[in-house]
């Protein structure tokens, strides 16, 4: 082999190599291609050969659109409720019909009509052998095992897919084969719902947001009032208050001193006292969960103990 041919074999093979897919990737591409020649092989004899393998998310109006009622639709059931899909489109579905009525596919376009109950018929076998055949596919991202879906029963056309699933993320499988030899090319599409998070994802957002909410909150500045007692005078009495003047109030409001918040609201209880010779307050234990807080005392008349102002 000349030397140039040699080299450019060596740089093809270099290149595929690093634009290849990761192996995770063509280890699920393996199991598929070998899936669908199985299924179609034993179910109708028909020699098939994967040429394509292209997985992609797709949304519920995306498979609805893909779908205009040329196509062998079949709604398929997972294990707990979980609904996909099947498709099989023109070509694909001929080269079975012609496989399994005739013995071979013949080399010629395939012809555009709708599917009718024979065809499902035909095709739920082959489709139940592909989906047993996955049973080693990962199922990673998915809501549930490829292996776990059967085919239940076939969608008229776009509208039909509306109504069967749900709207949320699902993961459609495009497998392109070459049939009877190369006689036709199809494909088949195999549509999984994959595994929601939005839920547990939600429950991670709330969390924060609460996290961050208590930080700030715990954070802000706060004024606390401690109230010993409350009196009212009359105006004459009130402008004549000097130094050294007494003012009455109960000797029981010594030791019910009421805390209170912004807008007078009423958070706790404490003692009147000193510490390090200043005025000074200890908290008591908080009242019992539902019990009103005690507001704080309160005199019309100025009746009471004295108490220099």
């Amino acid at each position: 082999m000349p030397d140039n041919l040699t080299q450019g074999v060596l740089k093809r093979k270099i290149e595929l190599a690093g634009e290849g897919p990761d192996p995770g990737e063509q280890s699920c591409c393996r199991l598929y291609r070998l899936a669908l020649a199985r299924a179609a092989h034993d179910g109708a004899g028909l020699l098939a050969r994967v040429t394509g393998f292209a997985p992609e998310r797709a949304t519920l109006d995306d498979l609805a659109a893909a779908h205009d009622g040329r196509q062998l639709v079949f709604l398929a059931e997972g294990d707990g409720g979980a609904l996909g899909l099947a498709v099989l489109d023109g070509p694909f579905l001929a080269a079975l019909i012609e496989q399994m009525t005739t013995g071979r596919v013949v080399p010629a376009p395939a012809p555009e009509r709708s599917p009718t109950p024979t065809d499902a018929a035909v095709a739920a076998d082959f489709l139940q052998r592909l989906f047993a055949g996955l049973g080693e596919v990962s199922a990673a991202g998915l809501a549930a095992p490829p292996a776990s879906f059967r085919p239940s029963a076939p969608l008229k056309d776009g509208p039909a897919v509306l109504l069967a699933l749900e709207d949320r993320p699902y993961r459609r499988i495009a497998l392109t084969a070459e049939l009877g030899g190369g006689a036709k090319t199809g494909q088949v599409h195999l549509v999984f719902p994959e595994r929601v998070q939005e839920s547990a994802d939600a429950a991670a957002r709330a969390r924060a947001w609460a996290q961050g909410l208590r930080a700030n909150v715990c954070a802000a500045s706060l004024t606390l009032e401690a109230v010993l007692y409350r009196l009212s005078l009359p105006l004459e009495q009130a402008q004549a208050l000097t130094v050294g003047s007494e003012l009455r109030i109960p000797r029981d409001s010594l030791g019910a001193v009421v805390l209170e918040g912004a807008g007078g609201a009423k958070v706790g209880l404490a003692r009147l006292g000193k510490c390090s010779g200043f005025r000074a307050v200890r908290l008591l234990a908080p009242p019992a969960p539902g019990a009103p807080v005690a507001a704080p005392g309160h005199d019309a008349d100025g009746s009471g103990a004295p108490a220099g102002a």
